[in-house]
Parts: C-alpha cells; sequence; structure tokens
C-alpha cells in the first residue's frame, strides 16, 4: 500500500493544505491557542504492513506554529524476510515558525520488518519539540525488526545524522545496543517554541537508560530505554524538565 499525507500550515493557525490517506488520516483539530494550528493522525487501518510505503509531509510556513498529536498507536506488522514496511516523515519549519510533535507511537510486532526516516529541515531561528516512541514487541513476544533513521538540519547545515538499527535479534541483546530494554523514546528540542519555557541546552545523565545529549547551543537530543512505555514517557517527562524547566509535555 501507497499512502501519503500532507499538511501545509500558514501564519495565524491556518491550515491551507490538507490531506490523507488511510492509514495516515491526518485531521485539524482545535487549538486553544488562535495562532497555533492543531493537526492529529488517526490510525485508518492497519500498518505499516509489509511492502507498505507510508509517506507523511508537514510544511510549516514563515512565522507559523503548528502542534501536531495522535490517537492510538501504529502497529507495525509483517512476515519474516518479506520486504519491510516504510514510513517517511518529512517536516520543514521556516523562519520564526515552529512545531511540537507527538506522532504515535510504533509497535513492532513480532516478525515485522519497518523502515522509518524522519527528515527535519529547520530555518536558523525554527523552533521544534519531536517526540518517538519506539516498542519492540507487544507483551509476551519477540521483537520486530526496526531500522530509524533521523536526519536534521538547521538553516541548511546539518544538525544530527542518527540511525539506529534493531533488526538483528543478537544486537538487541548485546549490553551495548539497548541493554535489552524493549522501549526507546526519543526526543529532539531546537529552540524554544511560542508559550514553552526557554531550553537549557546542556548534557545531563539522568541514569544508565536515560540521556540528554547537547547537540549545540539551542538544541538537545534526549534519549530513555525502559522495558514499558509507561517507565518510559515518565523518565522522558522528569529528563525533558531538566532540559526545559516547567515543560508540561512528557
Amino acid at each position: 500500500m501507497n499512502a501519503l499525507a500532507e499538511a501545509v500550515v500558514e501564519r495565524g493557525g491556518k491550515v491551507r493544505h490538507l490531506i490523507g490517506q488511510p492509514p495516515l488520516v491526518l485531521r485539524q483539530v482545535h487549538s486553544p491557542r488562535h495562532d497555533v494550528a492543531g493537526l492529529c493522525l488517526v490510525g485508518g487501518a492497519a500498518g505499516p504492513l509489509a511492502g507498505d510505503d507510508l509517506r507523511l509531509s508537514v510544511e510549516v510556513e514563515r512565522g507559523a506554529h503548528v502542534h501536531l498529536g495522535a490517537t492510538g498507536a501504529t502497529i507495525a506488522q509483517g512476515r519474516a524476510f518479506a520486504e519491510p514496511g516504510r514510513l517517511h516523515t518529512h517536516v520543514r519549519v521556516a523562519e520564526s515558525g515552529s512545531m511540537i510533535a507527538t506522532p504515535p507511537p510504533l509497535v513492532a510486532c513480532g516478525g515485522s520488518n519497518t523502515e522509518i526516516v524522519l527528515e527535519i529541515a529547520l530555518e536558523a531561528d525554527a523552533a521544534i519539540d519531536w517526540s518517538e516512541l519506539l516498542v519492540l514487541g507487544r507483551s509476551g513476544e519477540s521483537a520486530g525488526g526496526v531500522l530509524l533513521r533521523w536526519h536534521v538540519s538547521v538553516g541548511g547545515r546539518p544538525l544530527l545524522r542518527q540511525s539506529i538499527d534493531l533488526r538483528d535479534q543478537a544486537m538487541l541483546a548485546w549490553p551495548g545496543m539497548i541493554r535489552r530494554q524493549r522501549v526507546v523514546a526519543t526526543r529532539l528540542f531546537v529552540g524554544d517554541p511560542p508559550g514553552e519555557s526557554p531550553l537549557v541546552a546542556r548534557t545531563v545523565v539522568r541514569s544508565p537508560y536515560a540521556v540528554a545529549q547537547q547537540l549545540n547551543h539551542r538544541a538537545v537530543l534526549l534519549t530513555v530505554l525502559a522495558s514499558d512505555a509507561v517507565t518510559a514517557s515518565f523518565e522522558m517527562g522528569e529528563l525533558a524538565r531538566v532540559i526545559r524547566p516547567g515543560c508540561s509535555q512528557s
């Protein structure tokens, strides 16, 4: 299955362009601030399945602000040795724009094979708060395979190039990879979206499973490993409040 979801957000909370195809059903929702556009990803079908090619594109124009949320979780299913399912997200935030995004958690069911690519292009003064939550297998089953790539640039220059290959079961058992945890949470802060407390860009080691890494003077990458999603979300919230005191979103 091929599916595309697109949104273009203008200044003043206006959504100029919005399309979605199952399973990427994208909807405009109420926002408590009139100058912030609210978007929500709603699961319209199972996926990504083996062979699926799903693409999400969000363009935030100059001076525009958007909150992207989701309902439910994305369930990746498949068959051993089948063609991987692919989920490619592209985000562009123009000058003075911002985005806060909490896309749906991805649950990689046993036997699945999923490739996730996240591309974020920010102008020099743009801001973003992007969260990802990956669950390797449902309760009581083996982990599905996931290849996760992040490509983030600011002002046309690379900020973050990260690749996490979680497809090899032997590597998953190696303590140097994810220390036998089944949940990987990641959050990227760049700059200060309107209404958010100022970012304190520094490196923090909260525990062997929760680390914030300073990327530059206005960017921090947070990574948390945990045995379950509830613990991962709690630890991420605690770590985020160290980096952004008063941060309310976990």
